[in-house]
């Protein structure tokens, strides 16, 4: 019955809006641990969960057997990284036994939220990888160098820091994702799919597409991916 309701949703265009008022109306949504074990404790409805923290089975009732109905479509709704280690998410999608949540790979994301290793990233989460995002970044850390002037970049930096903000999003190879490893760590996985340029932010966002696009055609020249 679960999944005949959650097909006529989808095939009606009414769960992703659904979803999303869900996790709009979560208050709970940032009691989420990346310390928590998800290997193996997922289960196949929201009705029989096994999760660490409440919070955790909150996230699982959201999407309630759409891993399996998009298996049975060929098809695949993708997370995308960042907001966990890539070891935890790799716990979370295997406790799912299935393929039809995968993962749409964001090395910038990583780099920038929680300081994980892109090259590891691909290589934790071979299996699910379904599509990538292009985009680089740094995550901020307060420069304090008393008796020394700090650099206009470092000053800048904590500038960002004391108005809350926690990363900066950069051109394409001017960040902290190392394509010269990570893009063939990502081709030894077996991903031959899409990387996506994402440029979120930036005054000449079309100039730093167009540059992005001549930086990973070296590349791939480059590492012949």
């Amino acid at each position: 019955e679960a999944a005949n309701g959650l097909k006529s949703d989808l095939e009606s265009g009414d769960v992703v809006p659904k979803m999303a008022s869900n996790l709009e109306n979560w208050e709970d949504r940032d009691e989420l641990s990346v310390e928590d074990d998800w290997t193996g404790q997922v289960r196949t409805t929201a009705g029989d969960q096994s999760i660490n923290s409440e919070a955790g089975a909150k996230l699982i009732s959201i999407v309630p057997l759409t891993d399996f109905y998009a298996d049975s479509l060929k098809a695949h709704f993708a997370i995308e990284t960042g907001p966990e280690t890539s070891a935890v998410l790799k716990g979370f999608l295997d406790g799912l036994h299935s393929t039809g949540v995968g993962v749409n790979l964001d090395p910038a994301n990583l780099v920038m939220v929680t300081g994980d290793d892109p090259v590891g990233a691909a290589y934790n989460l071979k299996d699910y990888i379904v599509h990538t995002h292009a985009k680089d970044g740094i995550k901020l850390q307060r420069t304090v160098a008393e008796g020394v002037e700090l650099s206009p970049e470092a000053k800048a930096h904590n500038e960002m820091m004391d108005m809350g903000k926690r990363y900066l999003e950069l051109p394409l190879g001017q960040g902290g994702v190392n394509f010269d490893t990570y893009l063939p760590a990502l081709k030894e996985t077996g991903f031959d799919g899409f990387l996506t340029i994402e440029r979120e932010v930036g005054a000449t966002p079309e100039e730093d597409i167009g540059m992005a696009a001549r930086f990973l055609a070296e590349k791939i020249r480059q590492y012949n991916l």
